[in-house]
């Protein structure tokens, strides 16, 4: 399958005229993406869209799209979708989890970034979020249960999966070359596929202990600036103990048959282009990657490995794998900020399952 890079999209947008965001009154230019309703306050709809606008480019797209599906209910239902009352996002998740009045059943883990979507755009326009209501949550509750649904979470790829995976990366290809050095700087680094794909060559500094990978806010396409306390932007990354393993070798390598000196770390390659046989200036010339090339790189080595359930390794199965590896070892506070989580919470969904064995109360019960 074909990794190269495609275009991002450009997010519509909207200029209101003379005035509000977009316009001579606004500072900056702000602009209001599609579907936004306008307050009537310019200032308050240029605070709006810079709050979207700390989104990714992919989520605000996808929020976008998910709003325009609820506001269009909405409309035809004659009901105020922002703000909306929650007893409204109530019946619209029913009424989509039933497939009831005229409208499309929609899937559980659909409705739920349909909600994602709703919360964002009234937390933005300074209204309270109704899906965290009482009436909210408790049809939410009963549509997963009635419909049986649980998160479909990617298998953690941990270390032994891991090395699987690196084994069937030809060598003697680039693509191979790229697919090894993608995987294993994405788990020793606890990347999100975003951060790896927006990596440039600048960001992975080669020093004595390893590499030092200094990592882009992919909210806001930024560097942060090394003083940040909360989520440090450079991550260390050792020499590992096996060479065939080791993500710094693994990066070196795939450097070097490319003669990449600036630019995009990791780029589109053909398939079957053999290292030495291929022009390298035509690599070098290539755009960056798209986020899927890493997932499509972690499913193509999960189906060579022969895994029992190769669907379910996708991109995040990197970094869930490296939270759950490194469990025993590390605490929850020490993964937040060696994977820059925001919450604690998120971490301890990986780590619970490691957690039930350290000094578990059955163990003290003198059986």
């Amino acid at each position: 399958m074909s990794d190269r890079a495609a275009p991002t999209p450009a997010p519509r947008e909207r200029r209101t005229p003379d005035a509000g965001p977009g316009g001579p009154d606004t500072p900056s230019g702000t602009q209001v993406r599609e579907g936004l309703p306008s307050s009537g306050d310019p200032d308050l709809d240029a605070a709006v869209a810079y709050a979207l606008a700390s989104k990714s480019p992919a989520t605000v797209r996808a929020y976008e799209a998910d709003w325009r599906h609820f506001a269009a209910w909405c409309a035809s239902r004659d009901h105020a979708s922002l703000p909306a009352h929650p007893t409204v996002v109530a019946s619209y998740l029913a009424a989509h989890a039933g497939g009831v009045g005229g409208v499309e059943r929609l899937k559980a883990s659909t409705l739920q970034r349909r909600m994602a979507a709703i919360g964002a755009y009234h937390t933005a326009s300074y209204h309270p979020n109704p899906c965290q209501s009482p009436e909210v949550r408790a049809t939410w509750h009963g549509i997963r249960r009635q419909l049986g649904w649980t998160k479909n979470r990617a298998a953690p790829a941990i270390t032994e999966v891991l090395r699987q995976l690196a084994d069937t990366c030809d060598p003697d290809r680039y693509i191979g070359l790229r697919d090894r050095a993608m995987l294993l700087v994405g788990f020793a680094a606890l990347l999100r596929r975003s951060e790896v794909v927006a990596l440039d060559v600048a960001d992975l500094v080669l020093v004595k202990r390893g590499l030092e990978v200094r990592v882009p806010d992919t909210e806001t396409g930024v560097r942060r600036p090394r003083a940040d306390p909360e989520l440090p932007d450079v991550r260390a990354v050792p020499y590992g103990e096996h060479p065939e393993t080791c993500p710094v070798r693994a990066w070196l390598a795939w450097r070097q048959a490319t003669g990449l000196t600036s630019g995009p770390a990791f780029r589109p390659v053909h398939p079957r282009a053999r290292v030495g046989h291929y022009p390298t200036a035509s690599i070098r010339r290539a755009q960056r990657l798209t986020d899927l090339a890493v997932y499509r790189a972690v499913q193509s080595a999960a189906r060579r490995a022969g895994l029992p359930t190769p669907l379910r390794y996708r991109s995040h199965s990197l970094r869930a794998g490296a939270a759950v590896q490194a469990a025993p070892v590390a605490s929850d506070q020490e993964l937040m900020r060696a994977g820059g989580w925001a919450s604690l919470e998120v971490v301890r969904s990986y780590t619970a399952d490691s957690r039930i064995w350290e000094d578990p109360v059955a163990g003290r019960l003198g059986l």
